[in-house]
């Protein structure tokens, strides 16, 4: 997998004179069924998140308000996104090293994932992510 396997997606957002109802589904904008989600928030300012990949677990992050900015990279690039509300959401796959730089105060960050807990499936260590990705072959 490489960065070009990182894919935005949009729910589908209806609104009425109510307000606004943002619709993710399984089936229609994620290529896994979740099994797992968590929120990260009220993260220490200054304080960075992740800072790992997973050998077979999808993550969907979303902004529950935002902005939050995550680095992504492959082993061999990288780029940034900023995520800035639950409209849109930002497909990771496995094999990717994630870092969440930045989640401002009162932000909020949900991750829906293909896999249950399994500290097996954590690549923490960044020498160990770089030899298995191939970076800079």
């Amino acid at each position: 997998m490489g960065l070009t396997d990182c894919q935005r997606i949009d729910a589908r957002n209806l609104r009425d004179p109510r307000g606004a109802l943002t619709v993710w589904e399984s089936k229609d904008h994620l290529p896994y069924v979740v099994k797992r989600f968590f929120i990260l928030h009220d993260v220490s300012p200054g304080a960075s998140r992740g800072d790992h990949a997973h050998r077979q677990c999808h993550q969907l992050f979303i902004s529950l308000g935002g902005p939050v900015r995550i680095r992504l990279e492959d082993g061999d690039a990288q780029r940034i996104e900023v995520l800035d509300g639950p409209e849109h959401g930002l497909h990771v796959p496995p094999m990717i090293w994630v870092t969440i730089e930045e989640i401002p105060k009162g932000a909020h960050l949900l991750v829906a994932c293909s896999h249950s807990y399994d500290e097996a499936d954590y690549i923490r260590d960044r020498t160990e992510f770089d030899s298995m990705s191939g970076a800079n072959q």
